[in-house]
């Protein structure tokens, strides 16, 4: 006995994110997937965000708050050097810290200084206690 089911053709793995793609209103702009005014770097990441989103019956069309564009090449000489003190690398067009990317570079280093800033205090204070 056969089923409906098992007659229809399965789906290529690119149609089903495609078609997920369509029904979360997510988008791809060449460098990075966005729903809601946020971006991703990986599909997996924008759906799930989509899917909680939907989840929720008091957000049933969120709106978030920001759009980022990716500018490559604006930074200026300070941003160049601040971004080598800290370790910051600019790769397909995002601001990378550690396994952290970034679409503004200004998040970038506040995280980056902020790390520093608690690894500085941690060696502090175990110098301390010897």
């Amino acid at each position: 006995m056969s089923s409906i089911a098992s007659s229809k053709p399965a789906e290529s793995p690119s149609l089903e994110r495609e078609r997920q793609m369509r029904e979360y209103k997510v988008s791809y702009d060449g460098c990075a997937y966005e729903f809601n005014g946020y971006r991703y770097d990986r599909l997996d990441d924008a759906l799930a965000y989509a899917r909680l989103m939907r989840s929720r019956p008091q957000q049933l069309d969120p709106h978030g708050t920001h759009r980022v564009r990716c500018e490559l090449g604006a930074e200026s000489e300070t941003d160049l050097r601040r971004m080598a003190s800290l370790g910051i690398l600019l790769e397909n067009g995002r601001f990378c810290f550690e396994e952290f990317r970034y679409d503004r570079l200004a998040d970038a280093v506040n995280y980056a200084t902020l790390l520093q800033r608690r690894r500085d205090e941690g060696g502090r204070t175990a110098a301390g206690n010897d």
